[in-house]
């Protein structure tokens, strides 16, 4: 079904007093309530849309409504989906109005097809009773689940295949077609117990292809509440008419419907056949052969030809006139999402002196212009009204003054894409089904549930083969006799004819013979009577006639098999047949066919002593053999050996436990016995070969000088006696000890020795086996180094382990200390003094003032500028919706060239050569000239989208004003610490802050990346100059860079045109900038990242000067490996090469490649240019 919003019960009573109710499932009381004639009860507990059946797994979904008592209840079920405006009403039928004594239950499915394959047709099954039985045969293929299915597995059940389960108490079951847009219309379903059956769609088309869909669904009655009359009413302020489905219940079944407008449609129908009819909008009266089910469906709103009506797809089951309440109906008003709710009252009026009342009110007479009259010829006159009215709330009850009448309400709800009908309380009395069987030739009458006489001729009358003729039913009929008989039974024998039966006998009843002989079998007629009999042989109840097997001689009373087979034997019958009757003689015939092996064992086998042996043969012949085992011709007893058959074949296993006494001859024997006794054999030669002791231990031998080591060894010869010698050369101090079958060499030496040994282990037999592990030795002293066999090229027995010293030990057994000074040198060449063993390392003077470190590497230390704070009470702080210019108020130096103003963008980046219109980041220096020739830095460049969410701003300070000198304090410190200079003292900075910032999206979907838009990017960059030297700040917090990836990928560094460019590490690659600000330049942990480009004016040399700022940006330097290191010095176009393509990436791939790295030089930055520039 439909994901369902809201579901409600709502309960009225026909009782003149409260009645109390429960509501509840196998597991829970879902509600208690009570409800008063007049006005309805309404149970909507959130509980209840936990049983909404949506699954074909879901199990034990049923609701019960019940009084407890005799008193009634009606309810009615309405269901709703807001944002589908879906809606559904239908009518419960309490399960007591069907017969507990009815032979069966036969539902069908009333749906529709669709061309959604989101939604679809739907057949659910809830049982009212443990052990129900149900067969299902469905009109399209549905599944079985596994946890009804006997194997446990789905079943795959196609149309007009048949199944049948077992359903419990409340359990339910949910049926859907496999294919989409299949219509489930017809599926049967036959219960030996009553059910409650729905059906319908979960949002169907009516018709398909108009807009919009609509739950449509009903509880579907069963055949035997069927019925043969209806009356069908137009749907209220609809214009283009509605479809009616019919269902038959017998075959040949003639449906006609004549409608008020006067058009009329005959339609024929078989057993559970189904039909459609479009009707136009006017009410019809439907009349059948037999019992039908009839469903009326309204349209689409769009399919209305008004286009302005209300109303929606609904379905609607139309009970048959024998089920309209007499004098008096009730029925809820339901009102779903809004809809405008109408009621027409329909009555089949006793006489013109009824008088209905609604509600207490008096209605116009029937004969009054408020009533519609119709008056319907189907082979005579019928006469109704109809009574239309607007319905508020609360409970509507109708009764008339005349207990002979006919009520039924139908009640519409309708409203903009929103349509569902209903009917007001029927009359439906239990239905009484006879489930009497009938001899053949009864038929049952219904009325008393007895058998009568339909057709005396079923019951043969006739006798001695004559044939009856039905000349009236059910009793008159005629016999023809058969040729010698007369009478009106033809019991009588003509005059003429002696009227007896032939006779006939076999000399011998009983033939044994062996396959492949020629047999001969006989019987002899004794003729009796007038009339000749013919002979017939047959086998196994087939006539035989002459063949290559067969012969028949002498008059048909001698018959010939040839090279019989065992497949012929079995029960011969000689038949003789005269017009008076038959004689049969049976002649059994059972062939033997001689044993025959099937599998036989080796004619000789070789066993190891104390182990066993299975010999096995298989015989087959007719009747099975008996067989015997023999060992060296004596018997042996039946009780050690095993015997099984089956149809064709016996099999038979003798083990045998093996000893020296066990070496003999075994012989198979096979016997059967029929017609003579048939013998077959043969004999397997068992000899003993002994095996030599088994030795199970490690392949080396591990021996630690000054340590005693263990070698264990687990020697077994079952049944056999083991004795142990060590062989050995060279010095071998050892100890052997045994317990059972694990035997234990102990070896210690004083002394580093070398030898190797052999253990020999022996049996009874003098089999041996011999063991020579791979000794391995270390001498080398444990307190001071370990044993290895790094470096032995050569694996000798014994194998003398090299020493591996500690830190603090060197030589060839660890006897000196190590220098450490040899490895180490301390920072700036300092004096290098080593620590005596076993201490290790080396001691370094402390590190220089302003480094940090143990005096072997000294740094820096890392230092962190955190967002800068905006303060209107400083100066102005903008926001900014698109590019925006600001002008400096001093120069901007960068690497010679002045710039006057800086363009901030959107996209996160800012620019001084003019405004930057690029908003699809990609890699510097890029093959597009206006990025290429671009002054450009980009903290975090991307194409950001603030039209909902996010925000970029920026600010200026001045040196010239005492509020920032806080902000200029710290900045100032930052860029001196970072860069390691003793003096810079900024005039004018700009920070700038992209907040919150989304990616730009087309439309409100994010190309399928919907989580994207719960991401965002919060970054700052600051600008700084003291007249001369410019730097530039990215400042990161940890957490707040979300994605860098969705339409292109982000990028951080800077573009000078001219070639100068950054590509910061990660840019470019998918999750590497989401580290930025949770990592420092050394990859530690923290919780602000800070990137820095400074841009410093030198007099000096050019070179120089780039050489400078190359290695104050050179943020990655202290984490490259001097293996990359070019040495010093290069050229200046090095310089540059070094930089440009340092973490740089081809445009094809996100592959980083790290080339041309130059990091030798000393700490101090003044001193490290060591280039020629040239």
């Amino acid at each position: 079904m439909l994901t369902i919003q809201y579901i409600s019960l709502v309960i009225t009573t026909p009782e003149t007093e409260t009645v109390n109710f429960t509501v509840s499932s196998l597991k829970e009381v879902i509600a208690h309530g009570s409800v008063t004639p007049g006005t309805p009860m309404t149970i909507d507990e959130s509980t209840l849309l936990a049983y909404n059946v949506s699954s074909e797994l879901d199990r034990y979904k049923g609701i019960l409504v019940t009084t407890g008592t005799e008193k009634k209840i009606s309810v009615t079920v309405a269901m709703s989906h807001l944002g589908d405006y879906s809606t559904g009403v239908y009518v419960n039928y309490p399960i007591s109005v069907y017969s507990v004594n009815a032979c069966s239950y036969v539902y069908y499915a009333m749906s529709i097809g669709t061309d959604e394959s989101t939604s679809f047709s739907t057949l659910l099954i809830v049982s009212s009773n443990n052990n129900t039985n149900i067969t299902i045969t469905p009109t399209v293929t549905v599944t079985i689940p596994p946890n009804l299915t006997q194997s446990g597995r789905q079943i795959v059940l196609n149309a007009g295949q048949s199944i049948t389960i077992q359903l419990q108490y409340l359990e339910t079951l949910l049926l859907k077609p496999v294919a989409a847009l299949a219509d489930l219309t017809g599926t049967k379903v036959e219960s030996h117990k009553p059910l409650s059956v729905y059906s319908g769609h979960t949002c169907g088309f009516i018709p398909v292809g108009q807009f919009a869909c609509d739950f449509v669904g009903e509880q579907i009655p069963p055949v035997v509440s069927w019925g043969n009359e209806f009356l069908v009413q137009s749907f209220y302020n609809r214009q283009s008419g509605y479809i009616l489905k019919l269902i038959g219940s017998q075959n040949s079944t003639t449906v006609n419907i004549l409608c008020d407008n006067g058009n009329s449609y005959s339609l024929s129908l078989q057993e559970g056949g189904v039909l459609s009819q479009t009707i136009s909008q006017t009410s019809c009266y439907i009349n059948s052969t037999s019992p039908i089910l009839v469903a009326q469906f309204s349209l689409a709103q769009f399919a209305d030809a008004s286009f302005t009506s209300y109303g929606d797809p609904a379905m609607t089951i139309i009970p048959p006139l024998h089920q309209y309440a007499t004098s008096g109906t009730s029925f809820p008003i339901i009102t779903l999402l809004g809809a405008f709710v109408s009621v027409n009252l329909i009555v089949l009026a006793a006489d013109e002196s009824s008088k209905i009342q609604l509600n207490g009110t008096v209605l116009p007479s029937l004969t009054s212009s408020s009533w519609k009259h119709y008056n319907t010829s189907v082979g005579g006159s019928y006469v109704f009204n109809s009574y239309s009215l607007s319905a508020g709330s609360g409970e509507i009850r109708v009764w008339s003054n005349n207990s002979n009448d006919k009520i039924l309400a139908m009640v519409y709800g309708l409203q903009q894409f929103v349509g569902y009908s209903y009917s007001g309380t029927l009359d439906m009395k239990p239905f009484e089904v006879c489930c009497l069987h009938c001899e053949a030739g009864y038929a049952i009458d219904t009325a008393t549930c007895t058998c009568s006489l339909s057709n005396i001729c079923l019951l043969s009358p006739c006798q001695n083969g004559g044939s009856c003729t039905l000349v009236s039913a059910p009793s008159n009929y005629t016999c023809d006799c058969a040729t010698g008989y007369e009478g009106d039974t033809c019991a009588d024998c003509k005059q003429g004819y002696s009227c007896l039966a032939p006779n006939i006998s076999a000399p011998i009843s009983y033939v044994a013979t062996l396959s492949g002989s020629n047999v001969s079998l006989r019987c002899v007629l004794h003729e009796a009577g007038s009339s000749v009999a013919t002979i017939q042989w047959s086998f196994n109840g087939s006539i035989i006639t002459n063949s290559s097997l067969f012969l028949i001689t002498e008059g048909s009373t001698k018959l010939n098999i040839t090279n019989i087979t065992t497949s012929l034997s079995g029960s011969y019958h000689c038949n003789a047949a005269n017009i008076f009757g038959t004689s049969v003689v049976a002649i059994s015939v059972n062939v033997q066919k001689p044993p025959y092996f099937i599998t036989t064992p080796p004619n000789s086998v070789l066993v190891a002593y104390s182990k066993s042996i299975t010999l096995k043969c298989s015989f087959g012949g007719v009747p099975l053999p008996n067989i015997t085992w023999f060992k060296d011709g004596m018997v042996i007893p039946s009780d050690q050996y095993t015997s099984s058959s089956q149809s064709d074949t016996v099999t038979t296993i003798l083990t045998v436990p093996v000893s020296f006494t066990s070496q003999r001859n075994y012989t198979c024997q096979a016997v059967n016995y029929l017609v003579e006794r048939r013998v077959i054999s043969t004999t397997v030669n068992v000899t003993i070969v002994n095996t030599p002791p088994v030795i199970e231990a490690s392949d080396t031998f591990m021996i630690t000088v000054g340590e005693t080591a263990l070698y264990t060894l687990h020697i077994t010869d079952p049944g056999d006696t083991i004795s142990v010698t060590i062989e050995f050369d060279g010095e071998f101090p050892y100890t052997l000890d045994q317990n059972g079958s694990i035997w234990t060499l102990n070896v210690t030496l004083s002394s580093l020795v070398e030898f190797n040994f052999t253990v020999i282990a022996t049996d009874s037999f003098n089999a041996t086996t011999a063991k020579t592990p791979q000794v391995i030795i270390c001498g080398c002293p444990l307190e001071r180094s370990n044993c290895t066999q790094k470096g032995i090229s050569h694996v000798s027995n014994p194998l003398t382990l090299k020493c591996d010293c500690m830190e603090a030990y060197e030589g060839e057994y660890c006897e000196d200390d190590f220098d450490g000074c040899t490895e180490v040198s301390c920072f700036n060449n300092a004096t290098c003094t080593d620590v005596p063993a076993p201490g290790t390392g080396v001691i370094c003077p402390p590190c220089p003032s302003g480094y940090t470190g143990d005096g072997i590497i000294c740094y820096i230390p890392q230092v962190i500028l955190p967002y800068v704070v905006f303060n209107n009470s400083i100066s102005k702080v903008t926001n900014i919706s698109s590019t925006q210019k600001v002008n400096a108020p001093r120069p901007i130096n960068l690497l010679g060239s002045v710039y006057s103003s800086v363009y901030i963008s959107i996209s996160g980046t800012f620019s001084m050569s003019g405004r930057f219109t690029y908003f699809y980041s990609r890699l510097f220096p890029s093959s597009i000239r206006g990025i290429r020739d671009s002054v450009v830095f980009a903290p975090m460049w991307n194409f950001y989208d603030i039209r909902r969410e996010g925000s970029v701003s920026y600010q200026t300070f001045s040196s010239n004003n005492p509020l920032a000198n806080d902000v200029f304090n710290d900045v100032n410190s930052f860029i001196k610490t970072s860069k390691n200079i003793t003096s810079y003292k900024g005039i004018w900075m700009l920070v700038m802050e992209w907040r919150e910032m989304h990616p730009y999206h087309f439309g409100y979907l994010y190309n399928g990346q919907n989580s994207v838009r719960d991401r965002q990017n919060t970054f700052q960059a600051i600008l700084t100059t003291d007249g001369s030297d410019t730097h530039i700040i990215y400042t990161y917090k940890c957490g707040d860079i979300m994605w860098d990836n969705y339409y292109s990928r982000s990028v951080v560094g800077y573009n000078i045109a001219g070639g100068r460019y950054e590509n910061h590490r990660g840019s470019g690659i998918p999750g590497e900038l989401l580290k930025l600000g949770c990592y420092d330049d050394m990859n530690q942990p923290a919780n602000y990242t800070n990137i820095v480009y400074s841009f410093q004016s030198d007099e000096k040399d050019p070179n120089v000067a780039i050489c400078l700022e190359r290695y104050r940006n050179d943020l990655e330097l202290p984490e490259i490996s001097s293996s990359f290191a070019i040495p010093c010095p290069c050229s200046a176009w090095q310089v540059r090469f070094d930089r440009s393509f340092r973490f740089t990436y081809y445009y094809y791939s996100d592959t980083q490649y790290a080339e041309c790295y130059s990091n030798m030089f000393p700490q101090s930055y003044q001193s490290m240019c060591c280039y020629r520039y040239a």
